[in-house]
C-alpha cells in the first residue's frame, strides 16, 4: 500500500480527480478532506522513515511560520485558503502517526515521567467536560487545541536528532531571522507599500509616534517574538562560547525585536539579558569585558529609545492594570477566569469552554453566564480578544489544580533541561539547552497576554525547540555523528548550456564526488537574452535562499567568472558565508580576470578583496593564476585544481589524414585567437599547401563564415558549429591536431580531451596551458597573434608523422597520470572533508 502510493503518477492521478469530482459534486469540504487524506497518505509513503522525514521538516517550518501571511495571500482560492489555515494542525497529526509507526517497528512502548503529567491534566479536563455536559465535539477538538503543542514536544522528542542535525536546523533558523531583519527594514520605511504588496496591510499601529514593525508577519507581537527568539539563540551561545559576532548578532536581533513595540517582548529581553548578565558576572574576565562593551552599547540604545521603552511601560500599565475590566478584555479574562476556577472547583469548566479559540468559535455560554457578552472585545458579534490570554484559558477549561499540574509540567522540563545544560561538556549541546532554556522563560512571559503555547507559529517552535532539547537531556553525553551524506551546493551556469565551466561541473557530477557527498545545482546563468538571462538568476536566487534554509549545505561551491558573473556571484557569497556562515569554495574559470581586476576603480577593487577574503577557499586552474591570486588572496586558502577528464583508452594508430587535419574547439571570437588561426591559413593558402581546418564552437560564427567566404577560404574550412557527444568523440578520433591560439585561458577542457584521444596541440603560453603543454615535447607553444609561427607548426607537424605520433603518445599517458578525473577530484574531496571537519569541530567548541 506504502509503495502503491508513493508512485507519483498513481497519487497525483487519483488525487486530481478526487478533487475534481469532490469540487463538482460532493462540494469544498468534501474536496479539502480527500485532499488532506491524499496528502496524508503521499507523504507518509514518501517520508515515514526518520531520514526522509527530517528533510521534509524545514519545509514544513517555514510554511508554518508564515502561515498567516500565506494565507493573506490566497484568499482569492478557498480550497488552498482553508488547506493552509489548517496546515499546523496537519503537521501535527502527520508528524505524530510518524512517530506512533516508529515507535510500533521498533516495539519502542516505553513512556516519559513528563507524559504521566499531561494524562493526569487529559483526566481531569475530561471528568469536568463530562460533569458539565460539554458537547463531544466541541469537548475533542477543545482537547486538542489544549495538548497539540506537547504532541509537537513528543514528535521532536522522539526524532533522532544529531548534534549535527540540530547545527544544521539552527542555521536554517537563524538565516530566516535576517531575512525577516531585511523585510523587517523595508517595512520600517516603506509600510504602507509593502504591506499592501504582500496584503497584510488590514491595520498600522502606531505607539508614541513610532510603527510597530512586523516585516513578513501580520502582526507585530509575532515578529517581535521571533526577533526576540533569535536573540537569545546568539545570546546562549556567546555564553557558553564568547566572540564578539554572537554577542554583536544578539543586540542586534534585539533591537530589531524592540521595534515590535511589544511590551512583552522588552519583558523578555530584559529577564533573559539579566540571566546571562548574572552568569557571565561568575566567569573569566574576558567574557566580562565582552558583557561591559555589550552593556554599554545597550546603555546607548537605551539612552536613545528610552523615552519610546517609558512610553511603551505607561501604555501597557494604562491598558491592562488601570483600565476598569469593563473596557478591557484582557483583565476581564483574568478576572473571570480566576473566578471561574473558584466556582468550578477544583476541576475547571471543561475543554473548550473558557478563553480559547474553541470557545470563541461556538461563544461558549460561559460568556453569557458571568455577563462577559457586555464587554468591549468579547461581544458575541465580535470576541476578538477572547483568546487573549493563556492561563485564564487554563484555569477556566482545568481547574486550579489542573493549571498547577500545567505549571509544573513546564517548570519541571526547565529544570531538566537545566541540570542537562550544567553537566554537559560539549559545547553545542550546552549551547542548545541554554536557548532552549531562554525560549522557554521567554514564551512563559509572553504567555501572560498572548496564547504563545497554542497559537500558531509560535506553539510549533517553541514546543519543537523544547522537545528537541528533551530528547538530548535523556542522551548520554558522548560525541555524536551524522551518517547522512554531507551536502553540498553547487552555484553555476545551467548544466544544458555550452562552454568549459559546464563540462567541468558535468565531470565532477559524473565522478565518485557526487556519490560521496549529497549535491544540488543552482542554475544561475544560461546564454541567451538579458530577459532570459535574469529570470534565470533571479529563479537560482530563489533557489539558493530556499536551499540554504530546507538543503541546509554543508559546504557552497561556486563556478566563477569575471565581469557580472562575479557580481552576481559575490551576493551568493554574501549570502551564503557571511550572513549563514556556511564553508564557501569559490572555483575560478575566468581566463580573462586579469584584465577585468585591473579595469576596476579603486572602490571596486576592494569590494573585489574584500568578497575574495571572505571565502574559505579558492580553487584556480594552475600554479600560474594562483602566483596572480596570491596578491589579492592568502596563498595558504588557494587550492591549485586543474581540470581533468575521465580518460579513456583510445586508439593512437596513425590517422593517415590527407589533407591533414587541424581541429579548433571553442568559442569563436578574438579572445580564442579565432581570427589568429583564419590568417594562419591564408598563408597556408597561399603558399598551396594542403590543410583542412573543423572550426566547432559557438560565438561569433557569421562573422567568421563572412571571413571565410571573402578570403575564399571554403576548400579549407568547414565551421560546424556547437558540437557535443559523439560528434564531438568523431572530431576527436580523426583529427591529427587539435589548435587552441587563445589570448587568455584558464586551463582549457579541449586541449585535456584532446590529449586524451592522443592528438598533438598547438597552443599560445598562456593561463596554465604552459604547464600541461611543454615547447616540442607534447606539442607547441606560440604568442598570441603570432600568425606566422602558427602557419609554420601546422606544416611542421603534417610534415613529420613519427613525430606527430609521438607528442599523441606523450600527450596520453600525461593525462592517464596527471589528469585524470578521478586523481584530480580527490583533492577536491580533501577539501570539502577539511571544511566540514572544521565546520563541526567549531560547533563542538561553540
Amino acid at each position: 500500500m506504502i509503495k502503491f502510493f508513493s508512485n507519483k503518477k498513481i497519487y497525483f492521478s487519483i488525487f486530481f480527480l478526487s478533487l475534481i469530482l469532490g469540487t463538482f459534486f460532493l462540494g469544498t469540504i468534501f474536496t479539502l478532506l480527500t485532499a488532506t487524506l491524499f496528502l496524508y497518505i503521499y507523504l507518509f509513503a514518501k517520508f515515514n522513515e526518520w531520514g526522509q522525514f527530517k528533510k521534509l521538516l524545514p519545509t514544513f517550518f517555514i510554511l508554518l511560520l508564515f502561515q498567516d501571511t500565506i494565507v493573506k495571500n490566497v484568499q482569492f482560492f478557498s480550497l488552498l485558503e482553508k488547506g493552509m489555515n489548517n496546515l499546523d494542525e496537519f503537521f501535527v497529526l502527520f508528524g505524530f502517526s510518524v512517530v506512533l509507526y516508529h515507535r510500533w517497528k521498533e516495539r519502542n512502548f516505553r513512556i516519559e515521567r513528563i507524559y504521566y503529567y499531561l494524562l493526569a491534566v487529559f483526566i481531569i479536563g475530561l471528568v469536568s467536560s463530562i460533569i458539565h455536559k460539554v458537547p463531544l465535539p466541541i469537548m475533542a477538538e477543545g482537547a486538542f487545541l489544549m495538548f497539540k503543542g506537547f504532541v509537537v514536544f513528543a514528535i521532536f522528542q522522539h526524532i533522532p536528532f544529531s548534534l549535527h542535525d540540530l547545527s544544521r536546523y539552527i542555521k536554517g533558523l537563524i538565516g530566516i531571522g535576517v531575512i525577516v531583519l531585511i523585510f523587517a527594514l523595508v517595512d520600517l520605511f516603506l509600510h504602507k507599500d509593502f504591506r499592501t504588496l504582500i496584503h497584510t496591510n488590514g491595520k498600522f499601529d502606531y505607539r508614541s509616534g513610532l510603527i510597530s514593525i512586523q516585516s513578513l508577519f501580520i502582526h507585530p507581537g509575532q515578529y517581535g517574538w521571533f526577533m526576540a527568539m533569535i536573540s537569545f539563540y546568539f545570546l546562549a551561545f556567546f555564553t557558553v562560547s564568547p566572540s564578539k559576532r554572537k554577542g554583536i548578532s544578539a543586540i542586534l536581533f534585539m533591537i530589531t525585536a524592540f521595534l515590535s513595540l511589544r511590551f512583552k517582548v522588552l519583558l523578555s529581553i530584559f529577564f533573559n539579558g539579566l540571566i546571562i548578565a548574572l552568569k557571565i558576572l561568575k566567569t573569566s574576565y574576558q567574557n566580562k569585558k565582552l558583557l561591559l562593551i555589550s552593556a554599554v552599547i545597550l546603555l546607548i540604545v537605551g539612552i536613545l529609545g528610552g523615552e519610546e521603552i517609558y512610553q511603551l511601560t505607561i501604555l501597557t500599565i494604562q491598558r491592562y492594570i488601570e483600565t476598569p475590566y469593563t473596557e478591557s478584555a484582557r483583565k476581564a479574562l483574568y478576572i473571570f477566569g480566576f473566578i471561574i476556577a473558584l466556582d468550578f472547583f477544583p476541576f475547571g469548566a471543561g475543554f473548550g469552554r473558557y478563553g480559547g479559540w474553541v470557545a470563541r468559535e461556538n461563544y461558549s455560554p460561559l460568556y453569557h453566564e458571568y455577563h462577559l457578552d457586555r464587554i468591549y472585545g468579547l461581544y458575541p458579534v465580535d470576541p476578538k480578544w477572547a483568546t487573549d490570554t493563556y492561563w485564564p484559558f487554563i484555569m477556566g477549561e482545568i481547574g486550579i489544580i489542573g493549571a498547577l499540574i500545567w505549571l509544573i509540567i513546564f517548570v519541571w522540563i526547565g529544570l531538566k533541561i537545566f541540570k542537562s545544560y550544567q553537566l554537559s561538556k560539549n559545547n553545542f549541546k550546552k549551547g542548545y539547552l541554554l536557548f532552549s532554556l531562554l525560549v522557554l522563560i521567554q514564551s512563559l512571559i509572553e504567555s501572560s497576554g498572548e496564547q504563545v503555547f497554542n497559537s500558531s507559529p509560535q506553539y510549533v517552535l517553541i514546543f519543537a525547540i523544547l522537545g528537541s532539547a528533551f530528547a538530548l537531556t535523556l542522551k548520554k553525553e558522548e560525541k555524536e555523528v551524522s551518517n547522512m551524506k554531507k551536502k553540498v551546493m553547487v552555484i553555476g551556469s545551467s548544466l544544458e548550456d555550452k562552454g568549459g565551466i559546464v563540462t567541468v561541473m558535468k565531470n565532477i557530477n559524473h565522478s565518485f564526488i557526487a556519490d560521496k557527498y549529497e549535491m544540488r545545482h543552482v542554475e544561475t546563468y544560461i546564454t541567451g537574452s538579458t530577459l532570459k538571462r535574469l529570470f534565470y538568476f533571479l529563479k537560482g536566487f530563489i533557489h539558493f535562499l530556499f536551499g540554504l534554509i530546507t538543503f541546509q549545505p554543508d559546504i557552497i561551491h561556486i563556478h566563477m567568472s569575471y565581469k557580472g558573473s562575479f557580481y552576481r556571484k559575490s551576493l551568493f557569497v554574501l549570502l551564503g558565508k557571511v550572513v549563514f556562515g556556511i564553508p564557501t569554495v569559490v572555483h575560478v574559470h575566468g581566463s580573462s580576470f586579469k584584465d577585468f581586476y585591473s579595469s576596476l576603480s579603486t572602490g571596486r577593487k576592494k569590494y573585489c578583496h574584500f568578497i575574495l577574503n571572505k571565502i574559505d577557499r579558492l580553487i584556480v586552474l594552475s600554479e600560474e593564476w594562483k602566483k596572480y591570486f596570491a596578491n589579492i588572496v592568502d596563498s595558504e586558502r588557494i587550492l591549485v585544481l586543474y581540470n581533468g577528464v575521465h580518460t579513456v583508452q583510445h586508439l593512437t594508430d596513425d590517422r593517415n589524414n590527407d589533407p591533414f587535419i587541424v581541429l579548433f574547439l571553442g568559442r569563436l571570437g578574438k579572445r580564442k585567437g579565432t581570427y589568429d588561426l583564419l590568417d594562419a591559413i591564408k598563408i597556408l593558402k597561399e603558399k598551396e599547401v594542403p590543410f583542412k581546418f573543423w572550426l566547432a564552437g559557438d560565438g561569433e560564427i557569421d562573422e567568421i563564415k563572412d571571413i571565410v567566404k571573402k578570403e575564399k577560404l571554403e576548400g579549407y574550412v568547414e565551421i560546424l558549429g556547437w558540437i557535443n557527444g559523439s560528434q564531438k568523440t568523431d572530431l576527436l578520433q580523426k583529427s591529427d591536431v587539435l589548435v587552441l591560439p587563445s589570448y587568455n585561458e584558464g586551463l582549457p577542457m579541449a586541449i585535456l580531451e584532446a590529449m586524451d584521444y592522443g592528438m598533438a596541440v598547438i597552443s599560445t603560453p598562456v593561463g596554465g596551458i604552459p604547464e600541461v603543454i611543454k615547447e616540442g615535447v607534447n606539442g607547441y607553444l606560440v604568442d598570441p597573434g603570432d600568425v606566422k609561427g602558427l602557419a609554420e607548426k601546422f606544416v611542421t607537424l603534417a610534415n613529420n608523422p613519427s613525430l606527430l605520433r609521438s607528442m599523441g603518445e606523450i600527450n596520453q599517458l600525461k593525462v592517464k597520470e596527471e589528469f585524470d578525473l578521478t586523481i584530480i577530484l580527490k583533492d577536491l574531496d580533501l577539501l570539502y572533508e577539511e571544511l566540514i571537519t572544521k565546520t563541526e569541530l567549531g560547533e563542538q567548541i561553540g
